[in-house]
């Protein structure tokens, strides 16, 4: 929960924002050593992420800009082997998918009143790829990740004067990642 605000006297008007995340996720799975020195695992997860948030500022009323809530399916699958004792790789393989609501509330001083309300749905991969090499006082662990995720929603409301409206929005999003651990 984070909230800003800020006033500036001479210009009478003030800003307030309040934001509140919440994400929740839940499951379990099974990690399986095949033979000595290889390891699978495998987990089925339930994810919940809720995001408000609330601006207002000189008469302008955004209280739910954006109100979102993504229910999600994860899957999770990891696999580790052991080469020698001083030399191990790893992998995974995080795949989701997630059914999306979004609102959105805005009101200018109680004369405009804009209203939407989004459904749709929201997936993503990663994979990732490290290491361990160990030497005699410490250890490496380097490793690299990327991802992909794709938030496709859709619907309508009304805006000012009760007019109908039709809203899209989508996001497509790449990320990569890597790094490297020193353990002494």
């Amino acid at each position: 929960k984070k909230t800003r605000d800020g006033d500036a006297p001479e210009a009478g008007w003030t800003y307030k924002n309040k934001e509140e995340n919440l994400q929740i996720e839940v499951g379990g799975g099974l990690d399986k050593e095949l033979v000595k020195g290889t390891r699978i695992a495998a987990g089925l997860y339930y994810g919940y992420l809720w995001n408000k948030n609330s601006i207002f500022y000189i008469g302008f009323d955004h209280k739910k800009y954006p109100d979102l809530t993504d229910h999600q399916i994860i899957l999770k699958l990891s696999g580790e082997k052991e080469f020698s004792p001083m030399v191990a790789m790893r992998m995974g393989l995080n795949f989701f998918y997630g059914w999306v609501k979004e609102n959105n509330e805005f009101n200018i001083m109680g004369l405009v009143n804009d209203q939407t309300s989004l459904n749709g749905s929201h997936w993503g991969i990663v994979a990732s790829l490290g290491g361990t090499v160990k030497f005699e006082r410490f250890s490496l662990e380097p490793f690299i990740n990327g991802g992909y995720q794709k938030m496709k929603l859709d619907g309508d409301g009304f805006s000012y004067l009760s007019v109908p409206q039709e809203m899209s929005k989508l996001r497509k999003e790449w990320s990569i990642g890597g790094g490297l651990s020193i353990k002494f």
